[in-house]
């Protein structure tokens, strides 16, 4: 299996033709190069916070099906308990 920094520069390669076959409006390279990387995702690993020497943890995007994020949900605040005098 590859390393993150190998799949990550892998990506990036991938990119930079489909740049390419884009510029050059090359269809055929657009969909082989699509077809190849869609499956791959850039993942990205929290390191240590520096100011607070604590470990954040790990995030990846393996997991997301792919759907976009739901948008926050607005809500009322909530009235204010007042005290009469």
């Amino acid at each position: 299996m590859a390393s993150l920094e190998e799949e990550n520069k892998l990506l990036e390669e991938s990119l930079a033709e489909l740049d390419g076959a884009v510029r050059d409006n090359d269809v055929e390279s657009v969909a082989k190069i699509t077809s190849i990387t869609l499956p791959l995702k850039r993942r990205h690993y929290f390191l240590e916070n520096e100011e607070t020497d604590s470990e954040e943890g790990e995030s990846s995007d393996e997991d997301d099906d792919g759907s976009s994020p739901s948008p926050p949900i607005a809500t009322s605040s909530p009235r204010r308990k007042t005290k009469r005098i």
